[in-house]
């Protein structure tokens, strides 16, 4: 081989290598960029992971909350319960003291209708009196239809009277009373005037009505009052 192929062979040997060069420079820059967006992408995914681990804790702490409120809501409802049976206690002690405060007050007008303390002279003029009184109607209980049932028992002859007149006047005082309690307590004429009602019941059927079940040999019925 002579100087001038050398030279020629070790330029091309060496423009080769340099190619080789640059071409593995150009891969390895290739390379370092993959790297680095695997870095990026790592960390990205670590971020994404933190994310979610946050999420999965606050749904922990989401799932104990609806835990607690569970609980919460099973002691509500035993509450509830409680409260309820003491107002069924409640209810049924104020029935028994109507009763008894009804039962007390009937035997009084008895032993004045004995003593001639009450008569029908009474009586008469206490239906009057209701009858000049009369309250208004309202739209919920105390209905203009329930006012003219009023009228028309306190209307009657003292001889027509019945036991189901002594429950209706009760029943309607009732309705006053409910009525009264739905305004607000604004309409205080509606609770005078059901105070007064129970009373004229509690006449009618001691000055009328158990006098003429008495005397037809019928028994007087037991009264629950409430």
């Amino acid at each position: 081989m002579d100087m001038l192929e050398f030279v020629v062979l070790l330029g091309t040997i060496i423009s080769s290598s340099a190619g080789l060069g640059y071409w593995l420079a150009g891969k390895f820059s290739s390379l370092e960029m993959r790297v680095s967006k695997l870095e990026q992408d790592l960390s990205s995914l670590k971020q994404d992971f933190a994310t979610l681990k946050e999420d999965v804790s606050g749904l922990k702490g989401l799932r104990e909350d609806f835990s607690g409120l569970k609980q919460d809501f099973a002691t509500l409802k035993e509450d509830v319960r409680t409260l309820k049976s003491a107002f069924e206690r409640l209810d049924e002690g104020v029935r028994t003291l109507k009763t008894g405060i009804f039962g007390f007050n009937e035997l009084l007008l008895e032993v004045l209708k004995e003593k001639d303390i009450i008569t029908e002279i009474e009586h008469t003029s206490m239906m009057g009196a209701l009858r000049a009184y009369i309250p208004t109607s309202t739209s919920k209980y105390y209905t203009e239809e329930v006012r003219k049932k009023l009228i028309e028992i306190l209307n009657k002859k003292p001889s027509d009277y019945t036991m189901d007149d002594v429950y209706e006047l009760r029943r309607i005082a009732d309705l006053m009373i409910k009525e009264y309690c739905e305004s607000g307590r604004k309409r205080e004429d509606l609770l005078d005037y059901a105070g007064q009602l129970y009373v004229a019941s509690l006449m009618i059927k001691v000055l009328y009505v158990k006098p003429k079940l008495l005397k037809a040999g019928i028994k007087p019925p037991e009264e629950r009052y409430g």
